[in-house]
C-alpha cells in the first residue's frame, strides 16, 4: 500500500501490527514502524523528518538487522534531501548505499544496477536524479532493460521506510531531457 501512496491505510496496517508485537513481545516489529513513521514525516515535508530518521536508526543499532541497518540512515537522509531540493549531506555510513550517494555528491559516473530488493526503485530514482544532475543516466548500462516499471502514482521504494518522492516524477523530468536532446 506504501508503494501505491495509501499511506493512511499502510498507517492502519502498522498500527495493528504495533497492537500485535506489544501482545506478543515481539520488539523488533516497533522498530520497523517507527521506520515507517519517520518515512510518512518525509513524504508529508515534516521539519523533523531528519530527526525522526536519526532516532529510528538508533532504535535499530544492535537488533541483530545488518542487512537493514548498515546504510540505511544515510540513504534516507540522502533521500530526504533530494526530495527536498537540498544538498546531499556527507554520509557517514553508507554501506552498499555509496555507489549511489557518491554519485549525487558528484562522485562516480557509472553506477552498478541496483540490486533485485525492496530498495532498487529508490536507487533507480537516486541514479535518474544524479544522471539529470549531471547530464547522463549514470549507469554502467545505460538505461537498462529491466528497469522498473512503476504505476504512475508509485513512489520509492515499497519498503516503507524510505521515500525519494514519486517514480514518475523523475521518469517524466528524464523523459523531458532525452526529447530536449533530440
Amino acid at each position: 500500500m506504501q508503494a501505491l501512496g495509501d499511506l493512511e491505510a499502510a498507517a492502519v496496517h502498522a498500527g495493528a501490527a504495533d497492537s500485535l508485537a506489544a501482545r506478543h513481545d515481539r520488539p523488533s516489529v516497533a522498530v520497523l514502524t517507527r521506520w515507517f513513521a519517520a518515512m510518512r514525516a518525509a513524504r508529508d515535508s515534516a521539519p523533523d523528518a531528519a530527526d525522526r530518521y536519526r532516532a529510528a536508526a538508533a532504535a535499530l543499532r544492535d537488533r541483530g538487522m545488518p542487512g537493514v541497518e548498515h546504510g540505511l540512515l544515510d540513504l534516507a537522509l540522502t533521500c530526504l534531501a533530494v526530495q527536498r531540493g537540498e544538498p546531499v549531506p556527507e554520509p557517514v555510513e553508507p554501506g552498499p548505499y555509496a555507489p549511489w550517494i557518491g554519485a549525487l555528491r558528484g562522485g562516480p559516473t557509472e553506477l552498478p544496477d541496483p540490486p533485485p530488493d525492496q530498495l532498487q526503485e529508490a536507487l533507480w530514482v537516486l541514479a535518474g536524479r544524479a544522471g539529470l544532475a549531471a547530464g547522463t543516466m549514470r549507469s554502467s548500462r545505460g538505461r537498462p532493460r529491466h528497469s522498473p516499471r512503476p504505476s504512475t502514482r508509485s513512489r520509492a521504494p515499497g519498503s516503507g521506510m524510505i521515500t525519494v518522492g514519486a517514480v514518475a516524477e523523475t521518469l517524466r523530468d528524464l523523459r523531458a531531457r532525452d526529447c530536449r536532446r533530440r
